[in-house]
């Protein structure tokens, strides 16, 4: 199985399933055969690769580099390089990574599945009834005992949802029922029609009544967002305080909002340093002035905002 999306426009993509077809190799400084690339047939690609000089649908898979950070007990700190293939034996898969696949012969081990819904996961995979074998015992309880709590509370507001855009679509949803959230949205329903309004189209085994409500939701307020510093971020980790429980913690590595801002403006005004993250691509309409993407902060979910509100800024400042 390959690990990594190297070369997505040839299939060569994390989770694709493939038969190794052939390896290059030299010989290591400790006289073992170090492998350099490897050349895998892929398994039912989602399109027919050919690259010159090799079969149909066989790719090669080359090595790569990575660091590995070791910390001791001590806090010291150690720096391993690790040379791979990133591809992986395909003996055996768990439920998480096995969906979206479809097996003409899937032997399964549902001994040790937690729930239900790993049941469902690992019997679904199977392409036929008569391809599936159940390779040990399993405890029927685990799909037969009901669904818990949660899990009905959650199906029962799916199904709520699904009346509110039901009636939205049909211009039949009264402008009194408001909300922003999930949560304030059906309270607000709830408020109009009653905690034992049941939707007309709902499954017999999840309805509710009188005797078997479903409850009017609490209300949740959703923590405000703001931006804060490292030494702000360690004391909203050590404070146990109502501020710190609601307080927004930004994804790791991260750079605040008005840092780019700065970074921007710097650009701009002739004072930008080569080595600073924010760079211009040139005069190019299909590259745009904007932040260079990296694996050392990861703030690409920030950086495609801030890119297009960065190239407009700057093609048309007054708009």
């Amino acid at each position: 199985m390959i690990r990594n999306n190297d070369a997505t426009e040839l299939c060569i993509t994390k989770g694709q399933e493939g038969f190794v077809a052939g390896w290059t190799s030299h010989n290591g400084g400790h006289g073992k055969e170090v492998l350099d690339t490897l050349f895998v047939k892929l398994d039912k690609p989602a399109k027919s690769v050919k690259i010159d000089g090799l079969p149909e649908n066989v790719v090669p898979i080359v090595k790569s580099l990575k660091t590995v950070k070791c910390i001791f007990p001590s806090d010291l700190a150690e720096y391993v390089e690790r040379s791979q293939v990133w591809v992986l034996p395909n003996f055996s898969m768990t439920d998480y990574a096995s969906q979206g696949k479809t097996r003409p012969f899937n032997p399964v081990d549902l001994s040790n599945c937690r729930n239900h819904q790993s049941y469902y996961t690992c019997l679904s995979r199977s392409a036929t009834a008569a391809g599936t074998i159940i390779v040990q015992s399993f405890s029927p309880q685990m799909i037969i005992s009901g669904a818990t709590g949660y899990l009905r509370q959650e199906f029962c507001e799916l199904e709520i949802l699904d009346e509110i855009t039901k009636m939205r679509y049909e211009n039949t949803f009264p402008a009194k029922v408001q909300g922003s959230t999930r949560n304030s949205l059906i309270r607000s329903f709830q408020k109009w029609k009653g905690t034992i309004y049941v939707p007309p189209s709902i499954h017999k085994a999840l309805t509710w009544s009188a005797k078997d409500p479903l409850p009017l939701l609490s209300v949740v307020t959703d923590a405000s967002w703001q931006m804060i510093s490292k030494d702000k971020k360690k004391k909203v980790v050590e404070n146990d305080s109502e501020e710190a429980q609601t307080s927004f913690v930004p994804a790791k590595g991260s750079i605040p909002v008005n840092v780019k801002y700065k970074l921007a403006n710097e650009e701009t005004s002739g004072t930008f340093k080569e080595q600073r993250t924010l760079r211009s691509h040139g005069t190019s309409a299909s590259s745009p002035a904007g932040l260079l993407w990296d694996g050392e902060d990861y703030s690409c979910a920030y950086d495609a905002l801030i890119t297009v509100l960065y190239d407009t800024w700057t093609n048309n400042t007054d708009h």
